[in-house]
């Protein structure tokens, strides 16, 4: 396998990394459910 081969499948293999990485944290957000709001109420918002 030449050099440009080569980077091409570990290119492949970070972006599949990247890609299920992604998925997790996607997952995890909607199972987080909704959280309470904190802080100041601003007067443009109410």
């Amino acid at each position: 396998m030449n050099i440009h081969a080569e980077k091409l499948v570990n290119q492949d293999r970070n972006i599949e990394i990247v890609f299920s990485y992604l998925d997790e944290l996607i997952d995890k957000q909607e199972n987080l459910g909704t959280r309470q709001l904190i802080g100041y109420d601003r007067e443009d918002k109410k």
